[in-house]
């Protein structure tokens, strides 16, 4: 698997940020640390290869917070959307999501590996 460059990452995520808190009401506060979030799914992407078991393709973000790699403050922006991290994104396809949030009845956004945020459904 080739990992997709670190800043192309964290522009992704902070473009679907940007996007969350569009969607979101203005009463709504909350931020996204993208380099937490980015460094939380690589950090259980090495716990899972530490106990010899294959890499799922996708790590929801409440099992990040369950097993103690993010907390709260880290992703206080996404309170309430059901949030997949994509470990196995290829940069070669362009295709290859890497964050998937799904919002409240307002379907699914997806961060894409080139950058481009989409609304799925």
């Amino acid at each position: 698997m080739k990992r997709v460059a670190l800043p192309v990452v964290v522009a992704v995520l902070l473009c679907a940020v940007f996007i969350v808190r569009f969607l979101q009401s203005p009463s709504d506060t909350g931020r996204v640390d993208g380099h937490r979030l980015l460094g939380a799914a690589r950090a259980y992407e090495a716990r899972v290869k530490a106990r010899g078991e294959p890499v799922p393709s996708t790590v929801s973000l409440a099992e990040l917070l369950r097993l103690g790699l993010l907390k709260e403050s880290d992703v206080a922006g996404l309170r309430g959307f059901e949030v997949l991290v994509h470990l196995h994104a290829d940069e070669k396809r362009p295709g290859d999501w890497l964050v998937r949030a799904r919002l409240p009845e307002q379907g699914e956004m997806v961060v894409l590996v080139d950058g481009s945020v989409q609304q799925v459904r």
